[in-house]
């Protein structure tokens, strides 16, 4: 009978260690604000759990003491009941008495232990998990009861901790916060968005917004060598036709050079000058104050600066007083909702796609570039651009046919616009091997350096194949387009572009 009341006492305790297990649990994964918050609005019983939150280090100790007693009871209780009661039927099988010695105490501790680890681990922890402000509202009573008992070995323990802690350079936290950083957010909203729970648009429209402050006025400036001016003397009539050539509705105006703005125009100031005037009043007449700023500056604090006195175009300045570009309200907007076009926006090439290549203006940074395409470059403070990492690369000023290697691939300068790269043409790499033997092969569109071993008949090298080194005793080949093709001793049927060769044809299906 005894054996009994004790298998029943190890499973209260067992229960035991699930309360303070689920306690735990539930202290890690609520936020205090919310709590709060919802306090506020009304909802019972959370007071405890929200004092428990303002000293969760306490509370952890106090249900690690706890589950460690509890524990430490099972086995003085549960095993020794159970090993009892094992005994009878394992001499009833035929064992003999020091063998029911040695095998009833291994089955009882192995019982024990199962039940100790579901009933008073996984069972209340993944429980919390689930549910973890019901839990907390359950356990919390019975938990502060414990702590408040147990107080003193609580502080010993938990000051030995922490002064260990502290002699390793480290200063303990009471309280876990709640607060997430930029970085940690981003990566939420990702694991959100795969998971279904954002949709994707709004994902990225948030992850937009986090990335906002970090980033400067000179991340999405127009670059001084891509912004369009006029001189202060130049006339209202040549202000309207740059309007009608460029597409733009606001120039800087300068004196001598870029570096001496003196104000902003717009073009319907321009256009408000009677017809017959308009080649005799200069842009320095319809001229307003022009908003500089560092190119330092945070997009969140221009934003602000731009609002804050109704203006649409900033000077961005250099660290030497030059002008290093301009930065409009619509700069800012895009880089928060992404390419915003209206009526007035010329079209312009962006991103170009040409089976798995790719084409793009080397101004975007390599951040944009990999949002928008996949492709990733690495990112360094000595370059802001897809073409400034090209040039830091090259070490030189860039030529068209530039090659830089990527991992995944390779950048190469497509056009220049003087000595700017205008544009980027990025090819994946895709190596290919046909092995001794093989037969019915094709060769994709683009490939190079492919060499086809001997004995493999009815290859088909596709359109832009180059170097193709086709082996002894290949049949039925066909190149198309493909130059410098070497057909070793015994290779027939070699078709260029334009020809047919039905044999050849028929060979490589």
């Amino acid at each position: 009978m005894s054996e009994w009341i004790l298998f029943a006492a190890g499973l209260l305790l067992s229960l035991g260690t699930g309360i303070f297990v689920a306690g735990e649990f539930a202290l890690v994964t609520l936020d205090r604000a919310e709590l709060e918050a919802q306090r506020e609005r009304g909802i019972p019983r959370l007071g405890l759990t929200i004092a428990a939150l303002k000293i969760t280090s306490t509370h952890l100790s106090s249900a690690q003491l706890g589950i460690t007693l509890t524990t430490l009871l099972v086995g003085f209780t549960m095993e020794p009941a159970l090993s009892s009661l094992l005994s009878g039927p394992c001499a009833a099988i035929g064992m003999s008495r020091p063998v029911v010695g040695v095998v009833a105490p291994i089955i009882a501790m192995t019982i024990a232990t199962l039940i100790s680890m579901i009933l008073g681990e996984l069972v209340p922890k993944n429980f919390a998990l689930a549910l973890p402000q019901a839990t907390a509202r359950f356990v919390m009573p019975f938990q502060t009861a414990f702590t408040w008992m147990f107080r003193p070995a609580i502080t010993v323990l938990n000051g030995s901790a922490n002064g260990i802690l502290r002699a390793l350079g480290m200063e303990p936290k009471e309280e876990l916060s709640g607060a997430r950083t930029a970085d940690e957010l981003s990566s939420l909203l990702r694991r959100s968005a795969l998971a279904g729970v954002l949709e994707a648009d709004t994902a990225t429209l948030l992850g937009r917004t986090l990335r906002f402050a970090a980033l400067d006025a000179s991340s999405i400036m127009t670059p001084r060598l891509a912004v369009v001016a006029v001189q202060r003397h130049d006339s209202a009539e040549a202000i309207i036709e740059l309007a009608r050539q460029t597409g733009h509705s606001r120039f800087p105006v300068y004196d001598k050079n870029l570096d001496d703005v003196v104000g902003i125009v717009h073009v319907k100031q321009a256009v408000s000058v009677p017809r017959e005037r308009r080649g005799d009043v200069p842009a320095s007449a319809l001229q307003s104050d022009a908003v500089r700023v560092p190119e330092t500056i945070k997009l969140d604090a221009l934003l602000g600066e731009l609002r804050g006195r109704g203006y649409q175009l900033a000077i961005v300045m250099d660290e030497y007083g030059g002008t290093a570009g301009v930065a409009t309200l619509e700069d800012l907007v895009e880089e928060l909702v992404g390419e915003v076009a209206d009526e007035h926006d010329r079209t312009r090439a962006g991103i170009v796609r040409r089976g798995d290549a790719v084409s793009f203006p080397g101004i975007l940074r390599p951040d944009e570039l990999l949002e928008r395409t996949g492709i990733r470059v690495p990112e360094d403070d000595d370059y802001e651009t897809v073409a400034g990492f090209i040039m830091a690369h090259l070490g030189r000023l860039p030529m068209v046919g530039d090659d830089v290697p990527l991992a995944e691939g390779t950048l190469r300068v497509q056009r220049l616009d003087g000595r700017r790269i205008d544009r980027v043409r990025f090819e994946p790499r895709h190596p290919a091997a046909v092995v001794e033997g093989a037969s019915g092969v094709r060769v994709a569109e683009g490939a190079s350096g492919v060499r086809v071993a001997e004995g493999a008949s009815g290859v088909c090298v596709g359109e832009g194949a180059s170097g193709v080194c086709v082996g002894e005793g290949a049949s039925g080949v066909r190149a198309v387009g493909a130059p410098a093709v070497s057909t070793r001793r015994g290779a027939v049927s070699l078709t260029p572009l334009g020809e047919t060769d039905h044999g050849a044809s028929r060979g490589a299906q």
